[in-house]
This record gives C-alpha cells, sequence and structure tokens, in this order.
C-alpha cells in the first residue's frame, strides 16, 4: 500500500472511531498533507469549526489536484465568509485560480463588483460568464454594452442569446433597430425580432409589432388596432399590478 492509500485508510479508520483529533493530526503531518482527502477532511474540519478561510486553504490544495468535490465546498466557505461580512475576502478567494473559472464564482463577482459601482470589472466577469454559454448570462452582457452606450457591441451578444431562444433578446434587438440605436433605422430589420418577443408573449414586443403593422391599415383596420392597442396597454397595466416582475413586461417604461 502506498503513502497515498495508507493515509486514506488511516484517516477513514480513525474518523469511523470517531478520533477527530487524531485524524487531524494525521492529516496536518508531512506524511499526509498533500493527500487530497486528508485535505478535504481538514477543510472540513476547520469549516465546522469556524475558521472558513483556513477551509478555504485545504479545499484549495485538494482543488489543484483535481478534486471536483472541492471546488464546490471552497464555494461554500466563500458564502460562509461573506456571511459575515468580509466581502472583500470573498471576492479576493473567487479571483483565486481554479476558482475564478468557477460559474458560481464568476456570478458572485459580477454581482459583486456590480454593487460596487465598477462597471468595466462587472462586465468582465460577465463576460466569462458567458462563455459558459447560457442565454441569460448572454443576454446580461448584451444589456451592460447598451448601459455603457456601445450597441454594436451589444448588438453581438443579444444576437446570441436570441439565436438561443431569448424572448428578451430578440425585443431589444427589435428597439435597436426600429428605433436607430447605433445603427441605421431599419423597421424591417426590426420586425422579425419584434415577431419572435410577440411570440413569447412580450407586451412590449406586442406594441411594437402593432405600431410598425398599422402603417398599412386603413378605415376600419386602424381602429381595430387602436382597440388592440388599447386591450395591450390595459393587460400591461393588470399583469404589473399582479406581478411587477413579470417577465411579459420587461423593458415596458414605467
Amino acid at each position: 500500500m502506498d503513502d497515498a492509500q495508507s493515509c486514506t485508510s488511516r484517516l477513514h479508520e480513525l474518523d469511523a472511531r470517531g478520533e477527530i483529533s487524531r485524524a487531524v493530526e494525521l492529516c496536518e503531518s508531512e506524511l499526509c498533507s498533500e493527500n487530497v482527502d486528508c485535505q478535504r477532511y481538514l477543510g472540513w474540519f476547520y469549516a465546522n469549526n469556524g475558521n472558513p478561510e483556513r477551509a478555504c486553504d485545504w479545499y484549495r490544495k485538494a482543488a489543484m489536484q483535481g478534486s471536483a468535490e472541492a471546488i464546490e465546498e471552497y464555494w461554500k466557505c466563500v458564502l460562509m465568509i461573506d456571511a459575515r461580512g468580509n466581502k472583500q475576502k470573498a471576492i479576493e478567494l473567487c479571483q483565486i485560480a481554479p476558482f475564478s473559472a468557477h460559474v458560481n464564482c464568476q456570478r458572485y463577482l459580477a454581482k459583486a463588483f456590480f454593487e460596487k459601482g465598477d462597471v468595466d470589472a462587472t462586465l468582465q466577469w460577465c463576460l466569462r460568464l458567458a462563455e459558459h454559454g447560457s442565454s441569460d448570462d448572454i443576454l446580461y452582457v448584451g444589456r451592460l454594452y447598451l448601459s455603457k452606450n456601445e450597441p454594436r457591441n451589444a448588438l453581438e451578444f443579444l444576437k446570441r442569446a436570441a439565436m438561443q431562444g431569448s424572448a428578451r433578446a430578440s425585443q431589444l434587438i427589435g428597439e435597436i433597430y426600429a428605433f436607430g440605436i447605433g445603427v441605421p433605422k431599419d423597421e424591417e430589420m426590426a420586425l422579425p425580432y419584434y415577431k419572435a418577443g410577440a411570440e413569447h408573449g412580450l407586451i412590449l414586443s406586442q406594441m411594437r409589432l402593432l405600431h410598425l403593422c398599422r402603417h398599412n391599415d386603413a378605415g376600419i383596420g386602424k381602429l381595430a388596432s387602436m382597440v388592440r392597442l388599447f386591450f395591450l396597454i390595459t393587460r400591461a397595466i393588470f399583469i404589473r399590478f399582479r406581478n411587477a416582475e413579470d417577465p411579459r413586461i420587461a423593458d415596458i417604461p414605467q
């Protein structure tokens, strides 16, 4: 039996007998401190004894040896540190490799820098999140670029999100083309994107689509469009009254 197997076997024996102090002593010994099972055990021990920062040190060592479990355990310790009010330490821990590539840490960092008002750092971490391919994360990058008044960069990400079925991305693309935000105004280009948003029940897309299409209406058609618009406005008010966070009224001005 090699040293790693010996350390793991001995650790399990001590833990099974409830001899936690001896198990910790074994794991911190020169012989066993490089053993992944021992490193995770020490992480568990210190996390459960009120020292999540020291726990992170051991989980990091295990993660560096390829332990996926240690990455998740490290993340839980980061949350413990944040819950204690030490957000700066939590930020620092999430920025350390390999955890900086972990989705939970990236999302945490994006939120933390957003709360600090650091737009560039928020965008940096959101861009890394978008690499994982979630349509919501890709959409958010597009919205960030819009907030930075960079519509051409926004379009790249909004179109990627729309291709994955994001109705809100389609609606925002429609707005960019319909109002000529950073691109030549082109209502024909806006139409298919508004249609995609409308098909998913987005009220603003339905309103915009109605407005664009009513140019070709005459007589009774215009009247019908006005009735339809009144219905949509009434419906939007009702939805907002029921739930202001309802995605169907996303992006409608207050």
